[in-house]
Formats: structure tokens, C-alpha cells, sequence
């Protein structure tokens, strides 16, 4: 029997990932979750108008819905699904109902043999509970049921199901067995991944309201230093090539001189690093 994939054993696989910001553009993103050095369970979340794209070891899933689809994976404590008792929220179900593609390899939902198994006894079982038939002929029933349905099962889903279709004694058929619905399960990679985008997008959340802090922090400290040098001015600027950048400038006596440039693929570091050297040159100046 396989086994499902559970929130504490997806915190387990990641407890040692880091998060690399490779593209944050409004809707477009592309951010990496990692063990440093290693591969192993490394994930990325792709983000573009109205779709969302994981893919990593444990498969690659697209999922379309609303423009922004990490608005989409966020759930407040307001949702039907939500349970206050976890870290990490999912609704396989619905996010489901928005899969538009999924990787060869990983799959969506799959066979479950236990479940099947569940499934028949209790077919059987409220069948016997309304019938008057003997004793012993009810337990010749399940004895043929047992041989020509549930050994079917080590053979696989279409066995398994093709031998509860046909099967017949006595009178006994499985009519309408599938009709309360299938006896398929989650993959387990599936349900990590859902895990790993609510996980990613709280990270990422996380990161961003530091980053605000951040540009605060750069902001104030700018302030401060213009009451001592008031020609000062500051740029902020972000290309692909040369990623974020903050330039402080002294343009005093009519001539620009660059006191510093910060430089780093992450806004927040960037403004952080910028403030803290904004700072130093006040207490050059004290």
C-alpha cells in the first residue's frame, strides 16, 4: 500500500531549503526552493497572468484560475477548508478542478487498493444486512468474492475493476458499485506539491514584508542623513542584467561624486545593505 503524503513529513523534506528569487515582476515569478548544494526535493514556482507552474522532483503540476495565482493558493482562516490546527492549508479538490497539465511521471490520482477493498466489504455488507438468505450461503458469497474480486487487486486497477463488474453468484452482482463515486486516492507526489506551493508562498510572503521593512529602514536612514548633507540623492534601479541597485550620490558644489552602490538579486538585501551604509556615514559625521 502506498502511503499519502502528510504536512509533517512535507516540513521534514524542506526543513533545510532556502528560497532564491530569480524573477519578481508584478504576476511574473520565478522562485527556487532548495537544500544548499543538493537537488534533492528542490521545487520552483513559476507564476505568470493567470497560471501557476510548480515543477522539481516531485513532479510539475500547471494550475490556471485567477490572475494571480499566489492570491489563488493563499488561504485565511475565513475558507471552508481551512483547520486552524495546521501550518500549511490545501483543498486537493478544488485546486484539482484547476489542473490544466501534469507532468508524465507524477501523476494526479491513482488506484487504491485498500480503499477498493473497503469499498466492496461494505457493499457486501449492507447487502447481507437486508437479505435472508442462510448462513452458510452468505459465506460461500463472500468466500467467491474474496477469490474471484480481491485477489484481482495485487493485479492492478483495471483487474481489479473489471472483476467487480463481471462478477456474479447466485444472483449477486455490484450494481451501481461505482455510483458513490471511485476508489482513487491523491498521489503522494500531488498532494506535496500542493504543499510546497502554500509552503513557497509563505516564504516568499515572508521575504516581502521584510523587504518593506527594508526599503522603511533606507528610507528613514536616507532622511536622516539629509539633515547633514543636504545634496544627497538616491536612485533605486532594477535590470535582469545587473538586478537591483541603489546608488547614493553627493552632489554638493555642483559636482556628482557616488559614495556607494548596493547590488543584489534581492530588493530587501539590497535597501538593508544601503541602509546600513547610510548609517555608517552618519556616525562618520557625529
Amino acid at each position: 500500500m502506498k502511503h499519502q503524503c502528510e504536512e509533517q513529513q512535507f516540513l521534514k523534506d524542506i526543513s533545510s531549503h532556502e528560497m532564491t528569487i530569480i524573477r519578481n515582476d508584478d504576476v511574473d515569478r520565478h522562485i527556487r526552493f532548495s537544500r544548499p548544494g543538493s537537488s534533492c526535493y528542490r521545487f520552483d514556482l513559476i507564476t505568470w497572468s493567470g497560471h501557476l507552474c510548480i515543477t522539481g522532483d516531485c513532479g510539475t503540476y500547471v494550475f490556471q484560475r485567477i490572475h494571480d495565482m499566489f492570491e489563488f493558493f493563499r488561504m485565511d482562516k475565513h475558507d471552508f477548508n481551512h483547520r486552524p490546527d495546521r501550518l500549511l492549508n490545501i483543498n486537493p479538490s478544488y485546486c484539482g478542478e484547476k489542473l490544466l497539465s501534469i507532468g508524465t511521471n507524477a501523476g494526479y490520482k491513482e488506484f487504491d487498493d485498500e480503499l477498493f477493498k473497503k469499498e466492496v466489504r461494505e457493499y457486501f455488507d449492507e447487502w447481507k444486512d437486508s437479505c435472508s438468505k442462510p448462513s452458510h450461503e452468505i459465506a460461500e458469497l463472500w468466500e467467491e468474492i474474496e477469490s474471484q474480486v480481491l485477489n484481482c487487486v495485487c493485479d492492478g486497477e483495471h483487474e481489479a475493476y473489471r472483476a467487480v463488474y463481471y462478477f456474479e453468484h447466485d444472483g449477486f452482482q455490484f450494481q451501481d458499485f461505482f455510483d458513490g463515486g471511485g476508489t482513487e486516492r491523491y498521489t503522494f507526489h500531488y498532494l506535496w506539491c500542493l504543499y510546497a506551493i502554500v509552503w513557497g508562498i509563505q516564504q516568499f510572503d515572508a521575504a516581502e514584508k521584510e523587504n518593506s521593512k527594508s526599503a522603511d529602514q533606507l528610507i528613514a536612514a536616507f532622511d536622516n542623513l539629509l539633515n547633514v548633507k543636504p545634496h544627497l540623492i538616491f536612485e533605486i534601479g532594477y535590470t535582469r542584467v545587473t538586478d537591483w541597485m541603489v546608488h547614493l550620490y553627493d552632489k554638493s558644489g555642483g559636482v556628482e561624486n557616488k559614495l556607494f552602490v548596493m547590488q543584489s538579486t534581492d530588493h530587501g538585501v539590497a535597501f538593508h545593505n544601503a541602509a546600513v551604509e547610510i548609517e555608517k556615514i552618519m556616525a562618520e559625521k557625529d
